[in-house]
């Protein structure tokens, strides 16, 4: 069955369209011009999206919706003026952690005076806004009502800030005594401990925060402020390290610009590629300037499709640096397709006659590409996580202005170059022309009575039976040498007259071509090669399959960022010296609960050591509750209303901070909600990460006062819950797609399925390797997953619609004709394409090796399935071609490539046979 009435229509109307084209190629080139100038003055607005929070998050995971809750129930006691502790968003913090040179620690003297000094230095930064300046002092955090920094170290402070009192005052650890008797947590402000008598003898390791708020702009400029003044100090005594809350999106911006500045190199090596793979020993025939163009063709698309995302408003991410090395890679591999179509027709044929012929092949071709690519990217677009989306958008809108472009301005520039080879001349210095019979540069120009048999296309000498020169055979893999007698062309068109004594150029078959007809295709087509590739097939998904069972799940900031950067030498640091303190996880009841009764505080109690008993959290010592503080408390008020007794332990200095954690009914009278906290510990990796927060939730919806629990990290590590479904969601849905424009386009339906198996197996193959070469499955590598589904389809789909399309009568020399009309151009293609992502291969940031590890798998991947794997599996699998029409067996005095198509009366025109 063949399902061919779409796929003849729009063979139809490129046909005609490139007839159109091929007349007026002038106005297709200035028109994508001047679209691509107008589209990319759209850059002025490009907008730079690098909230890494928000980014690499799903916008619909849990984390964001308890954070909702809490916030509409608790208000102003999560936001700006409350504790930094009880705060449901990040707030801007700059860090330090110092590690002592020497073996004494940093509570000695000389280390402890500089530690002084910094801690001077930071507060002595000053920022200017207008006419007026500040210094930490001025936009430190603070709490309602109160004048003095919230964020300041408590173990500076019990030594009061001078090195002298080392020696006369001893504090505990991790919990510290106030002169008052009320308790400090240092637990994440020295390390390395060393204790006697319960009391600190020697710390290796100190960390000073500085938290801020205030204008966004104000902020920013105070973090980057204390970046340019701490980033790689050292000091006599101390190794110094720091962070800000704003240091993970300068540190991506860096490496994302690094990149951006690459793309000349890349767009350097693409265009040598591209020339070096359309020279030829032949000066008429050399197409050196139409490489150019087809790498200049790209480079539009990408221009437009970034100017047309700026001008709707969608931002461009960090990654988005990336997406022009992958276009420009699409880009060079369409314009091999359709310069691999030219060379296939008969030079000649009329120009026009030409162009139809390539555009009614290569740019069906290419439509199925580019559709299902642009399908991929559709569904990527409604991806949760906003990265995947964004880039998603954007790439897909370049992929779509690459096909336009192909079809536009480089199908109008190859039919200048066209002109140019039919007027025999020169392939650089145009208005030199070639004198027939003449060597140049090797170049041979023979007349067409007398083309030399070595040099002639392997169909100059198919006879009227269908023969050829190939001892027989009906195999007949180019166009044939059709040659219409005192050819003319149609009246008012612009070419100049072809007289039927006019010398032209034969463009003879590439060495390449000649290799994979002659070598290649026999060669793996033998039945013993054909056993051992299929082992070997059997081999990789093997392979695969162990890769998918060793895939890792989640992204971490240290993933992120470069290796080297400052930022991933603090994280290291911290997860070395502060990670047995973790972040408090709030535990929030939204039910009104009667907290007078005994019972129920102790219900209360016991629900709340469920937290703490888990394999990731500190015991009960180490929590904060309201309630627990309480207890003790009203015990010294036996006899008076609990509601009055809450009252004043609520105005107690040292309980006031509980405030934020009640919150009462419009009378003041019932507890409506309340919250607690408790302490994380040990979390070392991704997988901890995750089961910390699968625990607490599972907890808390065990219990029957509907608890609620939330910390600003569950936000970033929701991903785990998201990124595997999602991605297997998106790759099922693009599959999917593709089977239908497959189905739709190629016109055997059996031949769509096998593209289908193969992207199939390709995507298996890419993320089982890929987690062999230590890719994780996050939020990045989705991105790179949901482009590769798109570029997996691109070889497969080109070699099957040719073999879906081809003439000859066994599937064995349908496979041959399918590997010598395009085995070279998909050699180009992922030639191309590996060049286009290989200089972002030196980038130690996880965004970019992962981009280009995951890009490599899929080209690499996809040219082996498109040279080796499909074209077994075609052979061995798809039944004998249909029996070809009476009608196409009576076209007797053409190749079986090509039927007549006569139009504007008495022109004769061939078409190119594609089914």
């Amino acid at each position: 069955m063949r399902t061919d009435c779409i796929e003849k229509a729009l063979k139809r109307f490129f046909a005609f369209y490139g007839r159109f084209l091929a007349r007026h190629p002038i106005l297709f080139i200035a028109g994508s011009l001047v679209l691509a100038i107008g589209l990319g003055s759209g850059l002025r607005h490009v907008y730079v999206e690098d909230d890494a929070e928000f980014l690499y998050t799903p916008d619909n995971g849990p984390a964001k919706e308890e954070k909702r809750i809490i916030e509409s129930i608790f208000g102003n006691h999560t936001g700006e003026g409350a504790p930094i502790s009880r705060r449901t968003s990040e707030v801007a913090t700059a860090r330090i952690i110092v590690i002592s040179k020497s073996s004494d620690g940093v509570l000695e003297k000389e280390p402890f005076e500089e530690i002084l000094r910094l801690d001077n230095k930071v507060k002595d930064i000053t920022i200017q806004d207008g006419d007026k300046y500040y210094t930490f002092d001025n936009i430190c955090a603070k709490k309602w009502n109160s004048q003095s920094c919230e964020s300041k170290s408590n173990v500076l402070t019990l030594y009061g800030f001078d090195a002298n009192n080392l020696n006369t005052t001893r504090i505990g650890y991790p919990f510290a005594m106030r002169k008052d008797g009320a308790p400090y947590f240092i637990g994440n402000e020295i390390s390395g401990v060393e204790l006697k008598d319960e009391f600190v003898l020697k710390a290796t390791a100190m960390q000073l925060s500085y938290s801020i708020q205030g204008e966004e702009d104000m902020t920013e400029d105070w973090l980057d402020a204390f970046i340019d003044e701490f980033e790689g100090m050292n000091t006599e005594f101390l190794d110094v390290y720091v962070y800000t809350t704003h240091s993970l999106d300068v540190a991506l911006s860096r490496e994302s610009k690094a990149v951006r500045n690459q793309f000349s190199i890349a767009f350097t090596l693409l265009m040598g590629f591209s020339v070096l793979s359309c020279l030829r020993l032949d000066c008429v025939l050399n197409k050196p300037t139409l490489a150019i163009a087809g790498v200049l063709s790209a480079c539009l698309a990408i221009l437009s499709g970034f100017g047309l995302i700026a001008l709707c408003g969608v931002p461009v991410i960090d990654i988005s640096s990336s997406a022009p090395y992958f276009i420009i890679s699409i880009g060079v591999d369409d314009m091999f397709i359709m310069m691999a179509s030219w060379k296939n027709t008969n030079p000649r044929l009329p120009v026009d006659t030409r162009t139809s012929l390539t555009l009614s092949d290569a740019a069906l071709s290419i439509t199925i590409t580019s559709l299902t690519d642009t399908l991929v990217f559709v569904v990527g677009a409604f991806s949760p996580f906003p990265a995947v989306s964004y880039f998603s958008i954007l790439t897909g809108s370049a992929v779509f202005f690459d096909y336009i472009y192909q079809i536009t301005f480089f199908a109008g520039c190859m039919v200048i170059s066209g002109r140019r080879e039919a007027a025999s001349r020169h392939s650089i210095f145009c208005c030199v022309k070639v004198k027939p019979d003449s060597t140049c540069c090797g170049l041979r120009v023979k007349s067409e009575s007398s083309p030399s048999d070595n040099d002639a296309a392997p169909n100059d000498a198919v006879s009227k039976s269908g023969g050829s020169n190939n001892g027989g055979s009906s195999y007949t893999p180019v166009a044939s040498d059709v040659v219409a007698s005192n050819m003319e062309e149609t009246k008012g068109d612009d070419l100049p007259a072809i007289e039927s004594d006019e010398l032209h150029v034969v463009e003879s078959p590439h060495p390449l071509t000649i290799f994979f007809r002659d070598r290649f295709s026999p060669f793996i087509l033998k039945p013993g090669v054909k056993a051992v590739i299929l082992f070997l097939y059997c081999v990789y998904i093997g392979c695969a399959i162990y890769g998918l069972t060793c895939l890792q799940e989640g992204l971490s900031y240290q993933e992120i960022l470069p290796k080297d950067s400052f930022v991933t030498k603090f994280l290291d640091i911290e997860s070395t010296y502060f990670k047995k303190f973790g972040f408090p996880v709030s535990v929030m009841i939204p039910v009104e609960v009667d907290f007078s009764n005994p019972e129920i505080q102790i219900d209360i109690d016991r629900e709340l050591a469920r937290f703490e008993n888990q394999e990731f959290t500190l015991p009960s010592n180490y929590s904060v509750s309201w309630l627990r503080q309480f207890i003790r408390y009203s015990k010294g008020f036996p006899n008076i209303n609990p509601m009055t007794v809450l009252d004043s332990f609520l105005n107690h200095p040292d309980f006031n901070d509980f405030t934020y954690d009640i919150e009462f009914d419009n009378a003041g009278e019932n507890i409506i909600a309340s919250r607690f906290y408790v302490t994380t510990t040990n979390i070392q990796h991704t997988s901890d990460e995750r089961k910390v927060m699968d625990t607490f939730r599972e907890t808390a919806e065990s219990s029957s006062y509907n608890i609620t629990v939330f910390t600003p990290p569950f936000i970033f590590f929701d991903q785990y819950l998201k990124v595997l479904g999602t991605t297997f969601r998106s790759l099922g849905i693009a599959l999917l797609s593709m089977m239908l424009v497959s189905l739709m386009l190629i016109p055997v339906p059996m031949c769509a399925v096998w593209v289908t198996a193969t992207i199939l197996s390709i995507e298996l193959g890419m993320i089982g390797f890929m987690a062999l070469w230590g890719v994780n499955l996050d939020p990045v590598s989705m991105i790179v997953i949901i482009v590769c589904i798109g570029f997996s389809v691109d070889f497969p789909a080109h070699i099957t619609y040719h073999y879906a399309t081809s003439k000859a009568t066994t599937p064995d020399e349908r496979v041959k004709e399918g590997l010598y009309s395009l085995g070279m151009p998909v050699l180009q293609g992922a030639g191309s394409s590996i060049l286009g992502v290989l200089v972002i291969s030196s980038s130690d940031v996880y965004i970019f090796s992962a981009f280009f590890k995951t890009m490599f798998l899929v080209i690499s991947l996809g040219a082996l399935h498109a040279l080796f794997i499909l074209p077994i599996m075609l052979s061995l699998f798809s039944r004998r071609n249909q029996r070809v029409s009476t009608d196409e067996k009576s076209n007797t005095n053409q190749n079986p490539a090509f039927e007549p198509n006569i139009e504007d009366g008495d022109e004769a025109v061939t078409q190119q046979k594609l089914c």
